[in-house]
């Protein structure tokens, strides 16, 4: 059980707790009636959607799987060594079941319409297919954008139509800039292992792309997260949300300079480089949930 649980990324649930608050908050600011009790359930379905991922990755990655891509130096092959393969695949069923009847449950409270079944759907095919073959999106370096969707779009989406409420272009104003930006997150974690990935022939984004044009695609993404946000304001997005987001944009200048400054020989702050990534999403995720809650 306990080397289970060391297949939990928390980093990952705390990114979904903000990102699923969110779109909870966006439906409490549209004046949506909320039940705590859906709230709840929605909750732990976006958790097994998650899990079921995550589990029936470690499942194809188990030195025992005869798909296994993963390097004997990688930490979690040590981790899964120490747990028999079927395991593994046990609790990704286990994981899919409880989601599965919390979505049952969730049916017969009529808190799923029409948009709800499709956006399960959807999340459920993207968590699949992210971890399972042929496909296995992680492992063609598709990975963090697969993910960047999942936390920063479907889960919101999710929270926020399962509430009952009909779908609002203000949804995609205010997650289409942190999708942007958790995808330069991850990019931005991922040249720090860049060169153990390239040796060992993991798949990411940065080594599919290589280092360069990575550095330039993260470079882009943050810029024009910023971009959507002040055309968003010209299109109507209400000031009061607006600013929270654009709070962001010197800490986002920052992670910019930081890595043109390692690309140009500088030593790298790797530690620096981690806070300031992961506190533009969180920042700016936490600013814009605080002002649909309180307006």
């Amino acid at each position: 059980m306990r080397t289970l649980l060391k297949l939990i990324n928390l980093r990952l649930l705390g990114a979904i707790l903000f990102t699923f608050v969110l779109g909870i908050g966006a439906a409490h600011h549209l004046g949506v009636r909320l039940n705590f009790l859906d709230i709840l359930l929605v909750f732990l379905v976006c958790i097994c959607l998650v899990e079921m991922r995550d589990f029936l990755a470690a499942y194809y990655d188990h030195p025992e799987s005869p798909w296994t891509t993963l390097h004997r130096d990688d930490e979690l092959y040590a981790v899964l060594r120490k747990v028999k393969l079927p395991l593994v695949l046990q609790a990704a069923l286990l994981i899919l079941t409880t989601g599965a009847v919390l979505t049952v449950i969730l049916v017969f409270r009529k808190a799923v319409n029409i948009y709800g079944v499709v956006l399960l759907g959807v999340s459920l095919l993207v968590c699949f297919f992210s971890a399972t073959p042929p496909i296995r999106f992680e492992k063609k370096g598709y990975g963090e954008l697969v993910e960047s969707i999942l936390v920063a779009n479907l889960v919101p989406s999710l929270a926020f139509i399962l509430q009952g409420a009909q779908w609002h272009i203000l949804l995609i104003m205010v997650t289409l800039p942190l999708t942007l930006i958790y995808l330069a997150m991850k990019i931005a974690l991922s040249f720090e292992n860049f060169g153990y990935e390239l040796s060992h022939g993991n798949r990411s984004i940065t080594t599919r792309m290589g280092w360069r044009r990575a550095l330039q695609l993260h470079n882009l993404l943050i810029l024009f997260a910023f971009i959507l946000v002040g055309a968003f304001f010209l299109l109507g997005l209400p000031w009061g949300f607006t600013w929270p987001l654009l709070l962001g944009l010197p800490l986002g200048v920052y992670q910019i300079i930081q890595l043109q400054q390692i690309a140009a020989g500088a030593k790298p702050g790797w530690v620096l480089l981690k806070w300031t990534s992961i506190g533009l999403f969180f920042a700016m995720t936490y600013l814009v949930t605080i002002s649909l809650w309180i307006r």
